[in-house]
């Protein structure tokens, strides 16, 4: 039987100091876990070490503390390691199982071409966002060897899978 139970979450990049912004996602998630019985996990979005420090993350959880602001699961207190960095041989299998089933392609879009494809103007003529109409098997990716594929690689742009 699944567990119902509400979870609430705070997944800052330790990359710097807690900020005001950062607070308030916390407080607010908090309120709404605690108040529902819930529990709340502090998770570090670790996927970039090269900007990604522990000591920041030392530092977020000991404001949060001074605060009166507490977590069930996470980053010290009541522990459990949620460290998205420690999650990759989870993030590979999916990546796998969606790949075996033909649901992955090449996405060489820079992030601007992304946004603009999603933007309002899409849905204000009657179209899906692009990402989403690529799911509904609407309009196609440049696939990886197709003209705009190599154009992209041939520019030096990388690509990503989505």
């Amino acid at each position: 039987m699944p567990d119902n139970k509400i979870r609430g979450r705070f997944a800052p990049s330790p990359s710097g100091r807690l900020h005001l912004g950062n607070m308030l996602t916390f407080l607010l998630a908090w309120l709404d876990v605690r108040a529902r019985g819930g529990t709340m996990v502090f998770r570090l979005e670790d996927l970039d070490p090269e900007r990604s420090w522990e000591h920041y993350a030392d530092l977020m959880a000991d404001d949060l503390l001074w605060l009166g602001l507490d977590w069930d699961e996470g980053w010290r207190p009541g522990s459990q390691d949620c460290r998205q960095g420690t999650r990759t041989q989870r993030y590979t299998a999916a990546l796998n199982a969606l790949t075996e089933r033909g649901m992955v392609y090449d996405c060489y879009c820079s992030r601007a071409e992304r946004l603009a494809a999603s933007a309002p103007r899409r849905a204000a003529r009657g179209r899906l966002p692009l990402s989403d109409a690529v799911r509904a098997g609407g309009a196609k990716a440049p696939a990886h060897g197709s003209p705009r594929g190599e154009k992209a690689c041939g520019n030096g742009r990388g690509h990503c899978l989505r």
